[in-house]
């Protein structure tokens, strides 16, 4: 009798905790997160000012991807990561930006 008692207790518990996850993950997402498109393009030798145009990372941050498209990551001299399009790709990708 114990054992089930725990066993209900623990699933009553784990539930309870997933859905107030739930609700506290959506909310953040929603109010939180925005794209910004990844259109420029790269040069291919790229000087330190031509890098410092590219877009900036931030931790969070996600690249998404539709079509053939390349991505490429630089960091500038500081470390921070930069990304550019490839000239020569042909979809879309854009930063899902996370501000948690």
């Amino acid at each position: 009798m114990k054992l089930i008692n725990t066993i209900k207790t623990v699933t009553l518990v784990t539930l309870a905790t997933l859905s107030f996850t739930a609700c506290g993950s959506e909310g953040s997402f929603e109010e939180n997160e925005s794209t910004v498109d990844i259109t420029i393009p790269c040069v291919t030798n790229p000087t330190v000012d031509d890098i410092d145009n590219y877009i900036t990372l931030q931790s969070g941050d996600t690249i998404t991807k539709e079509g053939e498209v390349t991505i490429v990551t630089y960091h500038d001299s500081d470390g921070v990561k930069k990304v550019c399009k490839d000239e020569n790709s042909t979809g879309n990708a854009f930063i899902l930006k996370g501000n948690l």
